[in-house]
């Protein structure tokens, strides 16, 4: 597993920390896009993305508990995964007691956009990797059924 399909694994599981099901989930990705500015997907072959959103969507079902066991994919990076489901954890308990200030999806928005950055990835990269998100969760895989979401 590569950074890139590390980073939106650690991103589902802080969204399910959080409370988020499965299409306040697409949402997020969706708001990546089209609210935080990431749809630099234009000139990205429609077979290209479809292809990434199938890559993708197995990372939306997996279960951390199983990849956190020893010899399991996420047990080196263990420390991330706890911090990303503790930032999820704690957001949730945030809305719970009325003290977030926005929406919860655009806080976790935000959230992935900040870790996308700091892991240096292009805006074309977070472009595709949100595109994929979505439309594995919101649309299936076609690219031709999302273009007008």
């Amino acid at each position: 597993m590569g950074p890139r399909e590390l980073s939106v694994l650690l991103c589902t599981i802080m969204m399910r920390a959080a409370g988020l099901e499965w299409y306040e989930q697409g949402d997020v990705w969706h708001r990546v896009i089209t609210e935080e500015h990431r749809s630099a997907v234009g000139d990205v072959p429609g077979d290209r993305l479809d292809a990434r959103a199938q890559e993708i969507r197995p990372l939306l079902f997996a279960d951390s508990d199983v990849l956190l066991r020893p010899g399991g994919l996420l047990e080196p990076v263990s420390e991330w995964v706890g911090a990303f489901r503790s930032t999820g954890q704690e957001l949730r308990r945030a809305v719970q007691v009325g003290t977030l200030d926005r929406g919860l999806r655009q806080v976790l928005s935000y959230h992935v956009i900040f870790h996308w950055n700091r892991l240096g990835l292009s805006m074309r990269g977070q472009s595709i990797l949100a595109w994929a998100a979505r439309a594995a969760i919101l649309h299936g895989v076609d690219h031709q059924g999302s273009q007008g979401v």
